[in-house]
């Protein structure tokens, strides 16, 4: 990768820990603090369905499938919206929006409609999100560490 590529704040000494590198630091947990949420969100609303919904087998296993099938069907136009667009501003948007839609479903369950087709629709826009935020999260690391330290 050429250096004019790297972002102005990558440390340049060759023996500089990741530990030390704030910038990987700060992508670090902003990718932890992004990952966690939607990882709990993807245990507690398909149990939410079922105790809250007393939704069925068939209807939970249907939500968990809506979290996951943006990896299969949006990974490649995630990929070109992350080329094509500030990567930071990405995952941002990405983490701020899950953040909203996770934290609408008590929310809408306070004011009485929550529903199944609520809930496919918030795991599968926040699947997509998560999609989104972890292609432009790949795109960035390479731009603030060295290719050694990649690994």
């Amino acid at each position: 990768m050429a250096q004019g590529v790297r972002h102005p704040d990558v440390i340049s000494s060759p023996k500089q820990s990741l530990w030390r590198n704030r910038n990987f630091m700060l992508l670090w947990c902003r990718q932890g603090a992004g990952t966690l949420g939607p990882q709990m969100a993807m245990v507690a609303l398909p149990l939410l369905a079922l105790k809250v919904l007393h939704a069925s087998t068939f209807q939970v296993s249907l939500l968990t499938l809506t979290g996951w099938l943006p990896y299969l069907v949006f990974s490649l136009p995630a990929g070109v919206i992350a080329d094509w667009f500030d990567q930071r501003k990405i995952m941002i948007f990405c983490d701020v929006t899950r953040m909203l839609l996770i934290a609408s479903v008590p929310l809408v369950g306070l004011a009485g409609g929550l529903s199944l087709p609520y809930l496919y629709a918030i795991v599968g826009i926040s699947g997509m999100l998560t999609v989104q935020f972890t292609i432009a999260y790949r795109s960035q690391l390479p731009k603030l560490v060295r290719n050694s330290q990649l690994v």
